[in-house]
Parts: structure tokens; C-alpha cells; sequence
């Protein structure tokens, strides 16, 4: 029976459990202040496997004794197991430990029910990128939660990525449909370019999904992607969206990473004036955010503008869907994708 107390009880060690519990190993978490309640053996070995050893173990709350007392309680079980896992966790609840949920559907009511009326509550919805720990997490805290409850959660959460907290409950349904749709931009772009590719008589195989890689780290700039990937920030064609005006056309500038692109050559190559396109316009210009804009894909077709100094490269990295995706291709397959026109838009 365990009987040491404070620290972190997770429920469950599956993939997202898991997760969250090398992240916090990672964050600087010491092991002896995490104790696991994990039914299957097998399952807690495989999440401990890398990490340091000392990490608690009970296959059931009812093994933790009397005076055991988490500072924090995180529940990552199936939500279909729910019913039959929350109502032992209401001691702790009743005594005033937080418990943290990352249960999908499972709303606050319900976790109030199963708890108590007065229980802290924190329902979040870490999305599939936290196994790497670049995740999006929405997060929503009841009235009961207190600043140093929401300080600790919030704390937990980032060691799997950013943190975004709601105001109201209505809206965790619609943020984590949005951020958990980052691997979708990827399989989208991968479905562009092999379109792409046919189009302008270009072997299938450009366009296939194995060309995309999916980086752990960011890949937002160029110094980022370069740093990724290993190669010179020169090799990183860069995406640049400007605004033309008064047509409000999206202008989409390919650039070396290690150039700055020259406006005023640009205005002249479109015959507009041409001004910063700001996050919004990006968006919904080309479905895409900013840093990662690819060079195809886009929900408005841009006006192209491929720089003439890329063509002296060998091999481009370009942004492929997403801040942490990029694709591999050379000038001349990024110029018949794209249909751009070769100019000399860089600075100097």
C-alpha cells in the first residue's frame, strides 16, 4: 500500500498519459513525486521504459492508503471506462485536491457529479501533436479552482505544448475540432502537391506523403527549419505572403532564407502596391497560417513570385501545411508546381 503524499497522481498511462508524463519528467518533475495508477503492468512499464526510475505504481486507487493526499489528480483513461474510475477518486476530491481531466466529452458537470458539487475541476483536450510535445491544449477550470490550482494545471499542461484557456465550456468542442486538425493540413498539402505535380507533367511520386516531414521541433522561420533539418538556412525557400493593393490579392513570395525580400520589386512585378499581410489576411487567404504556408494548397490561388536566386540550389526545404512540416523539392519542380514567375525579388 502507498502511503507517501503530495505530488502528482496520474489515472491511466496510456499515449496521452503517457505524454504528459515524459513531459514532465522532461520539465524537471522528480520522479518520486509522480505515482501512477495503472491497472495494466504492461502499460506502465512501456511509459516508464526511458524515464528515470522511482516513478510510484498501484494497479488501483484503493491501494493508496488513507493518508496518501496528490496535490493534484490528473484523470487520462478512455472516457468509455469513466463511469467506473471517477467515483474512486472522490476522496480526494472532497478533501480539495484538483483533479484534471483530458477525457474527451466528459464535461465539468459530469466530473461534479461523479466528485462532488464543490470539487475543483479542470477539463482539458490536449490535441495528437502533445505525444511530442508540441501540442495545443484547451483547458477550462470551474469556480472552485484556486490560483495556485490553475497556476499547477496550467503548468502540467504546457509540458506538452501551448496552453489555451476558455471562459466558457461551450467553446471546447469548436477549439479542439480547430487545433486538432493540424495533421490534416499535412495530408491535405501531401493531396495538393501530388495534384500539383500531374498538372504541370511531373512524376506522381512529388506529391507523395513520404516527402513530407513532420518535424518534433518548430519549423517557423528559416533559422528553426534549417536548424531541424540540418541544413543551411539558405537551403529554406521561404514563404512571404504579401497584400496587394487595391486588388486585396494574396502575393506569395519563395525567397532564400538567408534574403530579404525588396517591396518595392515586387510592387513593380505586380503592378500594385504592396503592403504586410497580417495573420488574418494570411489565413484566409490561404487556409494556412503563417510559418507554415506552403507553395500550393492555397484556398485563393496568390499571384507567385519565385526568387531567381533559389534556382542556384540544388534541393529546397518548403513549408508543407503546418510550423512543424516541411518537403523537400528543386527550384524547377517548385516553378511547375507553382507556375510562378522567376524574378530578382531579394534585397541588394
Amino acid at each position: 500500500m502507498t502511503s507517501a503524499a503530495g505530488g502528482i497522481l496520474l489515472v491511466g498511462c496510456g499515449k496521452m498519459g503517457g505524454a504528459l508524463l515524459s513531459g514532465w519528467i522532461d520539465a524537471g518533475r522528480a520522479p518520486a513525486s509522480i505515482c501512477i495508477v495503472e491497472p495494466e503492468a504492461a502499460t506502465f512499464a512501456k511509459a516508464v521504459s526511458s524515464l528515470p526510475a522511482g516513478i510510484g505504481h498501484v494497479k488501483s486507487p484503493h491501494e493508496l492508503s488513507g493518508a496518501y493526499r496528490a496535490d493534484i489528480v490528473v484523470v487520462a483513461v478512455k472516457p468509455q471506462i469513466m463511469d467506473e474510475v471517477a467515483p474512486n477518486l472522490r476522496r480526494f476530491a472532497q478533501d480539495g485536491v484538483a483533479v484534471l481531466s483530458i477525457a474527451a466529452g466528459r464535461t465539468i458537470d459530469y466530473f461534479q457529479d461523479a466528485l462532488g458539487k464543490r470539487a475543483a475541476i479542470v477539463r482539458a483536450m490536449p490535441n495528437t501533436a502533445a505525444s511530442i510535445g508540441r501540442g495545443i491544449t484547451a483547458a477550462i477550470a470551474n469556480a472552485y479552482v484556486s490560483a495556485d490550482q490553475h497556476a499547477l494545471c496550467d503548468e502540467l499542461l504546457a509540458a506538452v505544448g501551448e496552453v489555451v484557456w476558455l471562459t466558457d465550456e461551450g467553446q471546447m468542442d469548436a477549439v479542439t475540432a480547430v487545433s486538432g486538425s493540424g495533421p490534416a493540413y499535412v495530408f491535405l498539402l501531401a493531396e495538393c502537391l501530388a495534384k500539383a505535380g500531374e498538372e504541370a507533367g511531373l512524376p506522381a511520386k512529388l506529391g507523395h506523403p513520404g516527402r513530407v516531414r513532420v518535424m518534433s521541433a518548430s519549423t517557423r522561420t528559416s533559422a528553426e527549419a534549417a536548424a531541424a533539418l540540418g541544413c543551411t538556412i539558405a537551403e529554406i525557400a521561404k514563404s512571404i505572403i504579401f497584400r496587394a493593393k487595391p486588388s486585396q490579392r494574396a502575393v506569395l513570395v519563395m525567397v532564400s532564407g538567408v534574403n530579404r525580400v525588396d517591396e518595392k520589386k515586387v510592387a513593380a512585378l505586380t503592378g500594385e502596391g504592396i503592403g504586410k499581410a497580417d495573420a488574418e489576411f494570411v489565413r484566409a487567404r490561404t487556409g494556412f497560417v503563417i510559418g507554415g504556408v506552403p507553395p500550393v494548397g492555397h484556398d485563393t490561388p496568390p499571384i507567385v513570385l519565385i526568387d531567381q536566386g533559389l534556382l542556384a540550389l540544388a534541393t529546397i526545404w518548403a513549408a508543407a501545411g503546418t510550423p512543424h512540416a516541411v518537403f523537400p523539392l528543386t527550384p524547377a519542380e517548385l516553378v511547375a508546381l507553382t507556375a510562378g514567375k522567376v524574378a530578382d525579388v531579394r534585397q541588394g
